[in-house]
């Protein structure tokens, strides 16, 4: 285990069997994908499903799944200068 700081995009991973959603995963621009531990899970989380997140969190790696337990989290704001 180990504190870390990535930056991607939320995104659903898993669906129950009526649609709702099961799971959350963290995609990087350098293609990694982090598992959100459950207990991150709430409507706050999923207010920003599909949005630039950076997360702040604990990582434990196990069998090439890597799982964040999420400490805090905020909305990154894309950036619209082309100077």
């Amino acid at each position: 285990m180990k504190n870390i700081t990535v930056i991607g995009m939320l995104v659903a991973d898993q669906w129950e069997a009526n649609g709702n959603i099961a799971g959350l995963a963290l995609l990087t621009d350098d293609e990694s994908k982090y598992i959100i531990s459950p207990e991150a899970f709430g409507e706050d989380f999923i207010a920003v499903l599909r949005k630039k997140i950076e997360i702040r969190g604990v990582l434990t790696t196990r069998a090439q799944e890597r799982r964040i337990r999420v400490l805090a989290y905020r909305l990154v704001l894309p950036t619209t200068s082309w100077s």
